[in-house]
Order: C-alpha cells, then structure tokens, then sequence
C-alpha cells in the first residue's frame, strides 16, 4: 500500500487505507504500508499486522499537507522503494 496519509496523519484518505490494509491482513496476506514520515513517529512499526514504512518528508502539520510536502514524500518514497523491492521475495 502507498499512501502519503495513514493513521495518526491524514483525514479521509488515511482510514480508508488502514481500512483496506488491515482487511487484506485479516484475509492472510502480507501487507507493507509506505507513508509519509512526521514528527517522532517511528519509521518503522507494524500495526495491526501491517508492516509500516514511514519515509522522510517535508511534512510541517498533522492534520493538512501542501504539494510540495507530498512531492518531498513521492520522491523518499521511489529511492525507498527501489531498494526495497529490490530486497523482498514475491
């Protein structure tokens, strides 16, 4: 799943992907979730089974994110995600 919002950033988009996430979970399968990075937020965790990846960004404030934050996340996430992919076994 890639979603620049997920739980606790974002509004609409980010329980909708929890949402979607966590029921692939409960269906037994391997869910990876890269999102934007904030704060203390870990850059690693797993929730609800769900491995989540937070990559840098430019983000400033919780509740709203401006073009060029979300730009600074597509960007993090492409350098992570070629590494990544390059590591997992499908």
């Amino acid at each position: 799943m890639l979603n620049y919002e997920f739980p606790p950033l974002g509004g609409g988009a980010s329980p909708v992907g929890y949402e979607i996430s966590k029921r692939y979970v409960e269906r037994g399968h391997q869910v990876d979730v890269v999102t934007m990075g904030f704060g203390e937020l870990p850059s690693f965790e797993n929730v609800d089974g769900m491995n989540v990846y937070r990559v840098w960004s430019l983000r400033r404030k919780k509740e709203i994110c401006q073009p060029h934050e979300i730009l600074s996340f597509v960007l993090s996430a492409i350098c992570f995600l070629s590494k990544r992919l390059k590591t997992v076994s499908l």
